[in-house]
């Protein structure tokens, strides 16, 4: 009966210790760790064609190409310190409709990000 209080009792202290310590790690952590988001890249306007990319990283240079069908343009931005950055290709007009879209984005650190914008089906004129 002694032996069974005693290894209670050491085990609800060892689980007390436990769970201490497990407090003490997760209010150590910053509160976004290992919740990084993945890179991300987008179009955010049709003419000219805007491409916006997050979840890089921040400060290297990246290079966005975009192809449209069998036309391909190619820019560089720097991200900015949040992980994003935007690349305007002027004189491009993206239409959804008839022109299929991929754009890509290399980082030095991040790699290769890709990204397809397939054809909508659109009523025809």
């Amino acid at each position: 009966m002694w032996l069974r209080q005693t290894l209670r009792q050491t085990f609800v202290v060892m689980t007390a210790r436990l769970a201490a310590i497990t407090l003490a790690v997760a209010l150590a952590l910053p509160a976004g760790a290992g919740a990084a988001q993945p890179p991300v890249l987008r179009v955010a306007v049709d003419a000219p064609v805007t491409v916006v990319g997050s979840g890089f990283r921040e400060r290297e240079p990246v290079r966005v190409t975009i192809v449209m069908g069998t036309r391909r343009f190619e820019d560089a931005a720097v991200v900015s310190e949040d992980g994003g950055f935007t690349v305007r290709f002027a004189g491009t007009t993206l239409d959804r409709c008839a022109t299929p879209l991929v754009v890509s984005a290399r980082g030095e650190r991040t790699g290769l990000v890709t990204a397809t914008l397939p054809l909508r089906e659109c009523a025809a004129p």
